[in-house]
Protein backbone atom coordinates (compact mmCIF):
# COMPACT_ATOMS: atom_id res chain seq x y z
CA UNK A 1 0.00 0.00 0.00
CA UNK A 2 1.65 3.17 -0.57
CA UNK A 3 1.85 6.43 0.48
CA UNK A 4 -0.19 9.06 0.04
CA UNK A 5 -2.58 6.48 -1.47
CA UNK A 6 -4.06 4.84 1.86
CA UNK A 7 -4.65 6.46 5.10
CA UNK A 8 -4.23 5.31 8.65
CA UNK A 9 -7.33 5.64 11.41
CA UNK A 10 -5.48 8.56 12.78
CA UNK A 11 -5.24 10.31 9.03
CA UNK A 12 -8.52 9.21 8.05
CA UNK A 13 -10.27 10.91 11.08
CA UNK A 14 -8.68 14.08 10.13
CA UNK A 15 -9.71 14.37 6.84
CA UNK A 16 -13.04 13.51 7.73
CA UNK A 17 -13.12 15.44 10.89
CA UNK A 18 -14.61 12.92 12.90
CA UNK A 19 -13.49 10.69 15.94
CA UNK A 20 -12.01 7.31 15.80
CA UNK A 21 -15.05 5.71 17.75
CA UNK A 22 -17.16 7.43 14.83
CA UNK A 23 -15.20 6.66 11.84
CA UNK A 24 -15.24 2.91 13.29
CA UNK A 25 -18.83 2.44 13.78
CA UNK A 26 -18.75 4.21 9.91
CA UNK A 27 -16.92 1.44 9.09
CA UNK A 28 -19.44 -0.99 11.14
CA UNK A 29 -22.24 0.49 8.57
CA UNK A 30 -20.44 -0.56 5.80
CA UNK A 31 -20.54 3.36 4.70
CA UNK A 32 -16.82 2.96 4.94
CA UNK A 33 -14.16 0.30 3.40
CA UNK A 34 -11.16 -0.88 5.79
CA UNK A 35 -8.50 -2.68 4.51
CA UNK A 36 -5.66 -4.08 6.35
CA UNK A 37 -1.61 -4.37 6.31
CA UNK A 38 -0.07 -7.68 7.02
CA UNK A 39 -0.32 -6.36 10.32
CA UNK A 40 -3.59 -6.28 10.93
CA UNK A 41 -3.85 -2.08 10.98
CA UNK A 42 -6.57 -0.58 9.01
CA UNK A 43 -6.24 1.54 5.79
CA UNK A 44 -8.71 3.49 3.84
CA UNK A 45 -8.39 4.43 0.20
CA UNK A 46 -8.37 7.84 -0.77
CA UNK A 47 -10.98 7.58 -2.72
CA UNK A 48 -13.52 6.00 -0.29
CA UNK A 49 -12.78 8.63 1.49
CA UNK A 50 -13.48 11.37 -0.88
CA UNK A 51 -17.04 9.50 -1.40
CA UNK A 52 -17.78 9.43 2.17
CA UNK A 53 -17.35 13.35 1.77
CA UNK A 54 -19.62 13.25 -1.26
CA UNK A 55 -16.81 15.02 -2.98
CA UNK A 56 -16.76 12.12 -5.94
CA UNK A 57 -19.23 10.34 -7.84
CA UNK A 58 -19.13 6.48 -7.47
CA UNK A 59 -17.08 5.59 -10.29
CA UNK A 60 -16.32 1.87 -11.58
CA UNK A 61 -14.69 0.35 -8.20
CA UNK A 62 -11.04 0.57 -7.77
CA UNK A 63 -9.26 -2.31 -8.21
CA UNK A 64 -9.02 -4.20 -4.70
CA UNK A 65 -6.02 -4.97 -2.89
CA UNK A 66 -4.60 -8.39 -2.99
CA UNK A 67 -5.37 -10.13 0.42
CA UNK A 68 -3.11 -9.19 3.60
CA UNK A 69 -2.87 -12.51 5.36
CA UNK A 70 -0.79 -10.89 8.21
CA UNK A 71 -4.07 -10.36 10.54
CA UNK A 72 -4.72 -14.22 9.83
CA UNK A 73 -1.07 -15.64 10.23
CA UNK A 74 -0.33 -13.57 13.65
CA UNK A 75 -2.17 -15.80 16.17
CA UNK A 76 -0.51 -19.05 14.44
CA UNK A 77 2.86 -17.08 14.78
CA UNK A 78 2.66 -16.25 18.33
CA UNK A 79 1.07 -19.82 19.36
CA UNK A 80 4.18 -21.60 17.64
CA UNK A 81 7.13 -19.45 18.45
CA UNK A 82 6.14 -19.39 22.25
CA UNK A 83 7.54 -22.32 23.22
CA UNK A 84 11.08 -21.41 21.36
CA UNK A 85 10.94 -18.16 23.67
CA UNK A 86 10.27 -20.19 26.55
CA UNK A 87 12.53 -22.93 25.50
CA UNK A 88 15.80 -20.61 25.12
CA UNK A 89 14.80 -18.21 27.81
CA UNK A 90 14.43 -15.68 24.89
CA UNK A 91 12.39 -11.74 25.41
CA UNK A 92 10.73 -12.31 22.85
CA UNK A 93 10.21 -14.19 18.59
CA UNK A 94 8.34 -13.24 15.88
CA UNK A 95 8.12 -12.71 12.63
CA UNK A 96 8.01 -10.79 9.08
CA UNK A 97 5.72 -11.63 6.37
CA UNK A 98 6.59 -11.05 2.31
CA UNK A 99 3.06 -8.06 1.51
CA UNK A 100 2.18 -6.71 -1.66
CA UNK A 101 4.97 -4.36 -0.88
CA UNK A 102 7.54 -5.95 0.69
CA UNK A 103 8.87 -7.54 4.46
CA UNK A 104 6.06 -6.52 6.95
CA UNK A 105 6.28 -7.24 10.80
CA UNK A 106 3.57 -10.16 11.07
CA UNK A 107 3.28 -11.42 14.55
CA UNK A 108 5.25 -12.19 17.68
CA UNK A 109 5.04 -13.46 20.67
CA UNK A 110 6.95 -11.83 23.62
CA UNK A 111 6.33 -7.92 21.91
CA UNK A 112 4.01 -5.68 23.70
CA UNK A 113 1.13 -4.30 21.60
CA UNK A 114 3.06 -0.97 21.50
CA UNK A 115 5.94 -1.89 20.13
CA UNK A 116 4.08 -4.32 17.65
CA UNK A 117 2.33 -1.07 16.30
CA UNK A 118 5.37 0.66 15.70
CA UNK A 119 7.19 -2.44 14.13
CA UNK A 120 4.24 -2.86 12.09
CA UNK A 121 4.48 0.81 10.80
CA UNK A 122 8.32 0.66 10.02
CA UNK A 123 10.39 -0.92 7.57
CA UNK A 124 12.14 -4.63 8.04
CA UNK A 125 15.06 -3.74 9.80
CA UNK A 126 18.74 -5.00 8.42
CA UNK A 127 18.91 -8.40 9.66
CA UNK A 128 15.64 -9.40 8.80
CA UNK A 129 16.31 -8.10 5.05
CA UNK A 130 19.38 -9.95 4.84
CA UNK A 131 17.86 -13.26 6.10
CA UNK A 132 15.27 -12.99 3.61
CA UNK A 133 17.37 -13.88 0.95
CA UNK A 134 18.85 -17.30 2.12
CA UNK A 135 17.69 -19.99 4.95
CA UNK A 136 21.00 -19.39 7.27
CA UNK A 137 20.91 -18.30 10.24
CA UNK A 138 21.92 -14.11 10.67
CA UNK A 139 23.23 -13.18 13.85
CA UNK A 140 23.25 -9.70 15.18
CA UNK A 141 23.34 -7.15 18.02
CA UNK A 142 20.12 -5.84 19.18
CA UNK A 143 21.69 -2.71 20.64
CA UNK A 144 23.49 -1.93 17.43
CA UNK A 145 20.49 -2.47 15.00
CA UNK A 146 18.27 -1.39 17.71
CA UNK A 147 15.81 -3.77 17.21
CA UNK A 148 13.25 -4.90 18.10
CA UNK A 149 13.23 -1.22 20.04
CA UNK A 150 16.22 0.84 20.70
CA UNK A 151 16.82 -0.48 24.50
CA UNK A 152 17.32 -3.83 23.34
CA UNK A 153 20.69 -5.74 24.48
CA UNK A 154 22.02 -9.43 24.28
CA UNK A 155 22.15 -11.51 21.46
CA UNK A 156 19.39 -11.97 18.23
CA UNK A 157 19.10 -13.81 15.26
CA UNK A 158 17.16 -14.27 11.98
CA UNK A 159 16.44 -16.93 9.84
CA UNK A 160 14.34 -17.39 6.44
CA UNK A 161 11.78 -19.75 6.45
CA UNK A 162 12.47 -22.49 4.06
CA UNK A 163 9.68 -23.50 1.38
CA UNK A 164 7.80 -20.80 3.17
CA UNK A 165 4.64 -18.75 0.83
CA UNK A 166 5.33 -16.23 0.77
CA UNK A 167 8.83 -15.42 1.94
CA UNK A 168 8.89 -15.22 5.72
CA UNK A 169 11.81 -14.10 8.37
CA UNK A 170 12.04 -15.61 11.92
CA UNK A 171 13.29 -13.05 14.45
CA UNK A 172 14.53 -14.06 17.99
CA UNK A 173 16.21 -11.97 20.95
CA UNK A 174 17.26 -12.40 24.35
CA UNK A 175 18.64 -10.61 26.74
CA UNK A 176 21.61 -12.86 27.65
CA UNK A 177 25.00 -12.04 26.02
CA UNK A 178 26.20 -15.78 25.60
CA UNK A 179 26.24 -16.51 21.86
CA UNK A 180 23.99 -18.98 20.46
CA UNK A 181 24.89 -22.65 20.93
CA UNK A 182 24.81 -25.20 18.41
CA UNK A 183 22.21 -27.18 19.57
CA UNK A 184 19.99 -24.23 20.45
CA UNK A 185 20.63 -23.26 16.70
CA UNK A 186 19.19 -26.25 15.68
CA UNK A 187 16.22 -26.13 18.02
CA UNK A 188 15.33 -23.11 15.60
CA UNK A 189 15.94 -24.29 12.80
CA UNK A 190 13.61 -27.29 13.89
CA UNK A 191 10.98 -24.55 14.89
CA UNK A 192 11.46 -22.46 11.55
CA UNK A 193 10.62 -25.80 9.52
CA UNK A 194 7.19 -26.27 11.33
CA UNK A 195 6.68 -22.29 11.33
CA UNK A 196 7.51 -22.21 7.48
CA UNK A 197 4.24 -25.24 7.07
CA UNK A 198 1.54 -22.41 9.40
CA UNK A 199 2.57 -19.84 7.04
CA UNK A 200 2.48 -21.56 4.21
CA UNK A 201 -1.17 -22.78 5.30
CA UNK A 202 -2.40 -20.28 6.78
CA UNK A 203 -1.79 -18.03 3.79
CA UNK A 204 -3.47 -20.42 1.79
CA UNK A 205 -6.61 -20.03 3.95
CA UNK A 206 -6.83 -16.77 3.71
CA UNK A 207 -6.14 -16.76 0.02
CA UNK A 208 -9.23 -19.14 -0.28
CA UNK A 209 -11.21 -17.26 1.74
CA UNK A 210 -10.61 -14.02 -0.02
CA UNK A 211 -11.55 -15.84 -3.19
CA UNK A 212 -14.93 -16.76 -2.04
CA UNK A 213 -15.87 -14.05 -0.25
CA UNK A 214 -15.15 -11.99 -3.78
CA UNK A 215 -17.32 -14.52 -5.22
CA UNK A 216 -20.26 -14.33 -3.03
CA UNK A 217 -20.44 -10.89 -3.82
CA UNK A 218 -20.44 -11.62 -7.86
CA UNK A 219 -23.44 -13.95 -6.55
CA UNK A 220 -25.25 -11.23 -4.84
CA UNK A 221 -24.74 -8.82 -7.71
CA UNK A 222 -26.35 -10.77 -10.18
CA UNK A 223 -29.21 -11.10 -7.83
CA UNK A 224 -30.40 -7.95 -7.80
Amino acid sequence: MSAGTWLTVSEACRALGMSRTTLLAAEEAGTLVAHRTPGGHRRYHVDDIARFLGRAPDPVPHHEPAPDPGAQVAPAVRAAVRPLVQLLDADCAGLYLEGPDGLHFSGAFGVPRWLSEQLAEAPPPAPVTAAAADTRPHLFDPAAEQFPEPRATGRGLTLGLRDAEPTSVLFLVRRSPDEFLPAELRIVDALATLLATVVTDRCHIADLEARLARIARLTEARQV
